[in-house]
Protein backbone atom coordinates (compact mmCIF):
# COMPACT_ATOMS: atom_id res chain seq x y z
CA UNK A 1 0.00 0.00 0.00
CA UNK A 2 1.25 3.56 -0.97
CA UNK A 3 0.63 6.70 1.28
CA UNK A 4 1.05 10.15 -0.26
CA UNK A 5 2.17 12.64 2.64
CA UNK A 6 2.08 16.12 1.69
CA UNK A 7 1.77 19.39 3.55
CA UNK A 8 1.79 23.25 3.55
CA UNK A 9 0.38 23.14 -0.22
CA UNK A 10 -0.37 26.62 1.02
CA UNK A 11 -3.42 26.73 -1.82
CA UNK A 12 -1.06 24.99 -4.97
CA UNK A 13 -3.51 23.26 -6.24
CA UNK A 14 -1.17 21.55 -9.28
CA UNK A 15 1.11 20.66 -6.65
CA UNK A 16 -1.31 18.41 -5.55
CA UNK A 17 -2.30 16.89 -8.38
CA UNK A 18 1.01 16.47 -9.89
CA UNK A 19 2.04 14.62 -6.88
CA UNK A 20 -0.80 12.29 -6.47
CA UNK A 21 -0.72 12.06 -11.11
CA UNK A 22 3.20 10.91 -10.10
CA UNK A 23 2.54 8.45 -7.50
CA UNK A 24 -1.25 7.25 -7.96
CA UNK A 25 -1.15 6.32 -3.98
CA UNK A 26 -3.62 4.41 -2.09
CA UNK A 27 -4.49 6.92 0.09
CA UNK A 28 -3.29 10.67 1.28
CA UNK A 29 -2.40 12.19 4.08
CA UNK A 30 -2.84 15.81 4.15
CA UNK A 31 -0.86 17.59 7.38
CA UNK A 32 -2.47 21.10 6.93
CA UNK A 33 -1.74 24.78 5.45
CA UNK A 34 -3.97 24.67 2.43
CA UNK A 35 -6.52 22.54 3.59
CA UNK A 36 -9.34 24.10 1.45
CA UNK A 37 -7.32 23.59 -1.67
CA UNK A 38 -6.88 19.84 -1.04
CA UNK A 39 -10.59 19.47 -0.07
CA UNK A 40 -11.30 20.96 -3.41
CA UNK A 41 -8.77 18.66 -4.99
CA UNK A 42 -10.33 15.47 -3.13
CA UNK A 43 -13.69 16.24 -4.08
CA UNK A 44 -13.33 17.51 -7.65
CA UNK A 45 -11.09 15.40 -8.69
CA UNK A 46 -9.26 13.01 -6.59
CA UNK A 47 -11.28 8.96 -7.15
CA UNK A 48 -13.35 7.92 -4.82
CA UNK A 49 -10.88 4.69 -3.90
CA UNK A 50 -8.62 6.57 -2.52
CA UNK A 51 -8.41 6.87 1.58
CA UNK A 52 -7.92 10.14 2.64
CA UNK A 53 -6.72 12.24 6.13
CA UNK A 54 -6.35 15.66 6.91
CA UNK A 55 -5.95 17.79 9.52
CA UNK A 56 -5.51 21.59 10.02
CA UNK A 57 -2.86 24.10 9.92
CA UNK A 58 -2.42 27.54 11.09
CA UNK A 59 -3.43 28.76 8.22
CA UNK A 60 -6.86 26.94 7.66
CA UNK A 61 -8.45 29.46 9.93
CA UNK A 62 -11.73 29.15 7.50
CA UNK A 63 -11.85 25.58 8.66
CA UNK A 64 -11.64 25.99 11.99
CA UNK A 65 -14.32 23.73 13.66
CA UNK A 66 -14.73 21.62 10.75
CA UNK A 67 -11.77 19.58 10.50
CA UNK A 68 -9.18 18.50 13.46
CA UNK A 69 -5.93 20.03 14.52
CA UNK A 70 -5.06 16.41 15.64
CA UNK A 71 -5.92 13.09 14.37
CA UNK A 72 -4.37 9.04 15.68
CA UNK A 73 -5.28 6.58 12.25
CA UNK A 74 -4.24 3.28 11.94
CA UNK A 75 -3.68 2.36 8.52
CA UNK A 76 -2.73 -1.56 7.35
CA UNK A 77 -2.08 -1.93 10.87
CA UNK A 78 0.54 0.54 11.62
CA UNK A 79 -0.30 4.05 13.85
CA UNK A 80 -0.05 7.18 12.74
CA UNK A 81 -0.50 10.58 14.85
CA UNK A 82 -1.15 13.45 12.05
CA UNK A 83 -0.81 16.94 12.84
CA UNK A 84 0.57 20.20 11.37
CA UNK A 85 2.81 20.93 14.11
CA UNK A 86 2.35 24.50 15.18
CA UNK A 87 0.37 23.43 18.70
CA UNK A 88 3.43 21.15 19.55
CA UNK A 89 5.61 23.77 19.10
CA UNK A 90 7.71 21.86 16.51
CA UNK A 91 9.66 24.72 15.42
CA UNK A 92 11.43 25.15 18.88
CA UNK A 93 11.85 20.69 18.81
CA UNK A 94 10.05 18.01 18.97
CA UNK A 95 9.82 16.59 21.97
CA UNK A 96 6.07 17.60 22.63
CA UNK A 97 5.30 15.59 19.44
CA UNK A 98 7.41 12.53 20.37
CA UNK A 99 5.18 12.14 23.65
CA UNK A 100 1.63 13.08 21.81
CA UNK A 101 2.57 10.36 19.41
CA UNK A 102 3.73 8.07 22.32
CA UNK A 103 0.23 8.61 24.57
CA UNK A 104 -1.74 7.63 21.32
CA UNK A 105 0.63 4.41 21.01
CA UNK A 106 1.65 5.80 17.47
CA UNK A 107 4.36 4.49 15.81
CA UNK A 108 4.94 7.56 13.74
CA UNK A 109 4.61 11.16 14.22
CA UNK A 110 3.58 13.21 10.90
CA UNK A 111 3.91 16.97 10.72
CA UNK A 112 4.21 19.49 9.02
CA UNK A 113 4.41 23.47 9.48
CA UNK A 114 8.14 24.00 9.25
CA UNK A 115 8.65 23.85 5.60
CA UNK A 116 11.86 21.54 6.48
CA UNK A 117 11.84 17.54 5.00
CA UNK A 118 13.39 15.51 8.40
CA UNK A 119 13.08 12.40 9.67
CA UNK A 120 13.74 11.89 13.05
CA UNK A 121 13.60 9.25 16.02
CA UNK A 122 12.75 9.14 19.56
CA UNK A 123 10.92 6.71 22.00
CA UNK A 124 9.94 4.27 19.69
CA UNK A 125 8.30 6.85 17.33
CA UNK A 126 9.89 8.27 13.81
CA UNK A 127 8.40 11.69 13.51
CA UNK A 128 8.45 12.48 9.49
CA UNK A 129 7.72 16.05 7.91
CA UNK A 130 7.86 15.84 4.41
CA UNK A 131 8.55 19.51 3.74
CA UNK A 132 6.50 22.16 2.01
CA UNK A 133 4.68 20.59 -1.01
CA UNK A 134 4.43 24.69 -2.44
CA UNK A 135 8.37 24.49 -2.89
CA UNK A 136 7.71 20.50 -4.18
CA UNK A 137 8.82 18.60 -1.43
CA UNK A 138 6.42 15.35 -0.63
CA UNK A 139 6.61 11.91 0.90
CA UNK A 140 5.56 8.37 -0.05
CA UNK A 141 5.02 5.79 2.82
CA UNK A 142 4.94 2.29 1.59
CA UNK A 143 3.10 -0.05 3.61
CA UNK A 144 4.08 -3.75 2.96
CA UNK A 145 3.92 -6.93 5.73
CA UNK A 146 2.76 -4.56 8.49
CA UNK A 147 6.30 -2.21 8.16
CA UNK A 148 6.36 1.34 7.08
CA UNK A 149 9.47 3.09 4.31
CA UNK A 150 9.45 6.70 4.33
CA UNK A 151 10.81 8.08 1.16
CA UNK A 152 11.52 12.15 0.69
CA UNK A 153 10.13 13.39 -2.63
CA UNK A 154 10.29 15.95 -5.06
CA UNK A 155 8.33 17.37 -7.74
CA UNK A 156 10.10 16.61 -11.37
Amino acid sequence: MSVLLISDSHYSGRYIAKAYNDEKPDAIIFLGDGLSGFLEFRDYELPGNVDTYCVLGNCDTELIGEYAETQAVSIRGIRFYICHGHTLGVRSGLQNLFAAAYGYNCTYALYGHTHVKNIAEACGVTAVNPGALEKGEYAVIEIKDGKAEIIQKTLD
